[in-house]
Formats: structure tokens, sequence, C-alpha cells
């Protein structure tokens, strides 16, 4: 039941595959639960892939920032997950989006890779689809298990 999105520029390509809810161990105060997730990155010379969560909320909000930014043909969208792994920003200018940001996974804190991708905004479009099918697939099984739906 795997889902992915990805940030593309031609060859370069930086993939968020989810497969699977993880819960939350904190209890009840922190009531969103995890979407366990492999990142692969494909950017020049660096190719690898690091474990990383995010929350539905993470992805929420990058989803109404790339779809506003998207409506408009500027502003700026941001990717944070609530681990501290990723901190990308897309920022519009005219029809095309730079990706830029660092990927540090928690694993490995000596580590660090600044990533930038010229995007053009088509390939955006295909990120905010791909999205969609990430929330088809995952946020049912999380509301349900908050009993939000029946």
């Amino acid at each position: 039941m795997a889902s992915e999105f990805t940030f593309v520029a031609g060859n370069e390509r930086l993939e968020f595959r989810v497969v699977g809810l993880e819960r939350s161990s904190l209890g009840t105060e922190n009531l969103e639960d995890w979407l366990d997730s492999t990142v692969s990155v494909n950017i020049g010379a660096f190719t690898g892939s690091f474990k990383a969560a995010f929350t539905i909320s993470d992805l929420i909000i990058l989803d109404e920032q790339l779809r506003n930014a998207l409506s408009l043909h500027s502003g700026t969208a941001s990717l944070k997950n609530s681990g501290g792994d990723i901190s990308l920003s897309v920022e519009f200018k005219e029809r095309q989006a730079v990706v830029s940001g660092v990927i540090q996974p928690h694993r490995l804190k000596q580590a660090a890779l600044h990533v930038r991708l010229d995007m053009s905004e088509a390939a955006l479009y295909q990120t905010v689809q791909e999205l969609e099918d990430v929330f088809r697939k995952f946020r049912p099984h999380m509301l349900k298990s908050r009993g939000a739906i029946a």
C-alpha cells in the first residue's frame, strides 16, 4: 500500500515513499500518527536513501502551500518534517520553481546534504497529484484510528 510523491528536475529527483503508519508512542498529547517513509535522493553525483517519518499535517501544509503558490504563480512552499530530517523550500519565480534546502537524517547528524532542484511548474503539478494519492491511501486510515470516520 505504498505511495510516493516526488520533486523532479530532468534526471534528478527527490522521492518520498510513504510505506505505512507508525503509531505514536507519546500517548494522548500527540494525537497524530507518523507516516513511515523512505526518502531517496538522486541529485548530481549523490544517490542514496534513508528512513524518515512525516505526520499527515506535514504533508497537508506542503500541499496547501504548493496549491496556493501554483495558483498565484508566485510564493513559497515548505516541507519540514516533524522529525527534523528534511527542511526544503519551494520558491516560485514566474513559471519555474527552485526547490532548495537541507536533508540531514537524524541518525547521521554529522552528514547533511544541501540540495537544489530547478523545476518546471508542470513538474510541480505532478507532485501535487502524487500528494493527493498519498492522502487517498493514508488519511482515511488515520482518521479512522482517531474515531472521526465510522
